[in-house]
């Protein structure tokens, strides 16, 4: 407690110097051109958004007024301060917990909104020309803010995705990884919005009639992710790749001595896709078990990667090179030889098959950096 009462004094008297323009106790720290420095938008990541000012962060709240300050974390702990020139006014806020984060987040605009703004017009209204534009903006996002290679580019993109819809109301909804839905609506000029129910703007960068990417007050940029980035794309490879692993183990355990019927290069390529399976079914389930003690997110900072995670991108990357072989020797197991001692067609085209999915599947890993053990 009385650590948490110094901080609290220390930050009053920071915010103190903020408000007077540089002065402490009548003892000056910087003169005016520095005060007014800080107060000068040096980076804004689209007109129309709040930038950032030498350091510190604008946020827009209520009644038109604006705010300074900055944020900050850790994984159990959250603060904000923000300081109103045009009230005289300093906030600072922290909490102790990792659920507290949205409210520090929002208490700011709600003082400024209870007790210094006129009464709120809020929910804004959406547009019905916007739902009818629908296409234009929704798709599948993933945040610019992340690794570009390794696992833990892998994992970024699992959590840094983000689905934009417009309901039949025309509101724009953006649904982020780990935080609840926020709805927003037309707010200007073409791309520019506002939240529905409060001053957050949401900026997209339209191009030909399409949104190329969206951005918000501070350094959160979102660019539109192509086929491959999307976790649909991933979850319905990974899903077929499964069933189809499981489908070839269970056919060498059912198949009877007529179906051993086969030529040299067919029976090399039977065992190689015995062992794609197995390694991709490993794979899977190392990542699953992995997965489930992500709720922990302390013990997956402090243990990262982990065994797990490093066992499913290893047999990950051994499965999707013997893929490639698989690939390779394809044309030497349709050659196949006399009638009575070789595949059937439709054994041909099920190895074809099963192998050009293993392929696409391995593609898709390389692209998301979970085909790179070494790189956590």
């Amino acid at each position: 407690a009385g650590s948490a009462s110094s901080t609290a004094g220390d930050m009053a008297r920071y915010m103190e110097m903020i408000l007077a323009g540089g002065q402490l106790d009548g003892v000056t720290i910087y003169g005016p051109d520095t005060a007014a420095g800080f107060r000068r938008t040096s980076f804004a990541n689209a007109p129309g958004l709040e930038g950032w000012d030498n350091g510190f962060r604008e946020f827009p709240l209520p009644g038109g007024f604006h705010g300074q300050g900055h944020e900050g974390a850790t994984l159990s702990f959250y603060s904000k301060l923000v300081v109103v020139p045009d009230l005289g006014l300093g906030i600072f806020i922290a909490g102790n917990t990792d659920t507290s984060s949205r409210f520090v987040e929002r208490f700011p605009g709600e003082l400024v909104g209870q007790f210094y703004a006129p009464p709120s017009d809020l929910p804004r209204a959406g547009s019905p020309e916007l739902a009818g534009h629908a296409s234009a903006y929704a798709g599948t996002y993933v945040t610019t803010r992340r690794a570009y290679g390794g696992l833990e580019k892998f994992i970024d993109l699992l959590i840094g995705s983000s689905q934009v819809t417009v309901s039949r109301n025309g509101q724009l909804i953006v649904a982020r990884s780990g935080a609840a839905p926020q709805a927003f609506a037309p707010d200007g000029a073409e791309g520019h919005f506002r939240a529905v129910n409060g001053q957050e703007p949401l900026v997209f960068d339209v191009k030909n009639g399409r949104a190329d990417r969206w951005m918000m007050s501070g350094s959160a940029t979102y660019e539109r992710a192509g086929l491959w980035s999307r976790i649909a794309t991933l979850a319905v490879l990974a899903g077929l790749t499964g069933l189809v692993c499981l489908g070839v183990l269970g056919a060498v355990a059912s198949r009877d001595r007529r179906d051993f019927r086969e030529t040299a290069w067919q029976a090399r390529a039977s065992l190689l896709h015995v062992t794609i399976a197995i390694l991709f079914l490993l794979a899977l389930a190392a990542f699953g078990a992995w997965a489930s003690g992500t709720a922990d997110v302390t013990h997956v900072v402090y243990h990262w990667p982990g065994a797990l995670l490093l066992i499913a991108s290893a047999c990950s990357l051994v499965a999707a090179l013997l893929s490639l072989v698989g690939l390779g020797i394809a044309p030497l197991v349709w050659r196949g030889g006399r009638r009575l001692d070789s595949w059937s067609a439709a054994q041909k085209l099920r190895f074809t098959a099963a192998t050009l999915l293993f392929v696409a599947y391995s593609i898709v890993l390389l692209h998301w950096g979970a085909l790179a053990p070494w790189i956590s």
